[in-house]
């Protein structure tokens, strides 16, 4: 059933150019995590920063 409804893949998604990312225009945020182990929490607020999202401290 699945193969008789099945479309066929289409590269156009994958292959398209963007004029601008979505990031400059639009509003971000960026969830801090205080006790994080992997990636250090003054880096995640820092990249924050450089972004300039609006961040929350978890």
């Amino acid at each position: 059933m699945l193969y008789a409804v099945q479309e066929p893949f289409k590269k156009a998604p994958l292959t398209g150019k963007t004029s601008q990312a979505a990031w400059r225009s639009k509003p971000s945020r960026y969830a801090v995590s205080t006790k994080d182990r992997t990636i250090n929490p003054d880096l995640e607020c820092f990249m924050a920063k450089r972004m300039g999202a609006k961040t929350i401290e978890l």
